[in-house]
């Protein structure tokens, strides 16, 4: 951020990648989005709701107080149960400098805008009917695992500070 605290942070272990959007704040920065390689992406409201909730089948947008807005399946997802419903594209700005897009499964875009500068990242990803066979079950996120990514997260955070 022009403030100079981290505003996106992108990190890769093995194969997977993560996205991780968080607020301008200098301690204890809310998380306000997390995109993974693995299809799973989730975005948060300032109040800490979930917005938006995206997997390898589809997703839905919520409102703040958690009731569905609208709900899609990614085309020729052929885990996805029932009809297609085809995704119109979605706009979120998560604050006044990073902005989301989501156009297509493999098209789901993370803009940073600040100063006239602009980054974006493609965090989209797609599945393949073929790969099908080869994806493991998603597994949910304990809560050992989520509390050793954030140890993760504020380490990085720290160690940024320090290069900065």
């Amino acid at each position: 951020y022009p403030s100079g605290h981290l505003a996106i942070l992108v990190a890769r272990e093995n194969k997977q990648q993560i996205c991780i959007v968080q607020e301008d704040k200098p301690t204890n920065a809310k998380i306000q989005a997390v995109f993974m390689s693995n299809g799973r992406s989730t975005c948060y409201y300032p109040n800490g709701a979930v917005w938006i909730n995206m997997n390898i089948q589809g997703g839905q947008y919520l409102d703040q107080a958690g009731n569905r807005v609208k709900r899609w399946t990614w085309p020729n997802s052929v885990l996805s149960p029932g009809p297609h419903v085809p995704l119109n594209p979605i706009f979120i700005s998560l604050n006044q400098y990073v902005g989301v897009r989501i156009l297509r499964q493999d098209k789901i875009i993370v803009s940073f805008l600040a100063k006239g500068q602009q980054a974006k990242f493609n965090m989209g990803t797609k599945v393949q009917a073929s790969d099908v066979g080869r994806l493991p079950p998603p597994a949910p996120l304990g809560e050992d695992d989520l509390l050793l990514l954030a140890f993760r997260v504020r380490i990085l955070q720290l160690f940024n500070r320090l290069q900065g």
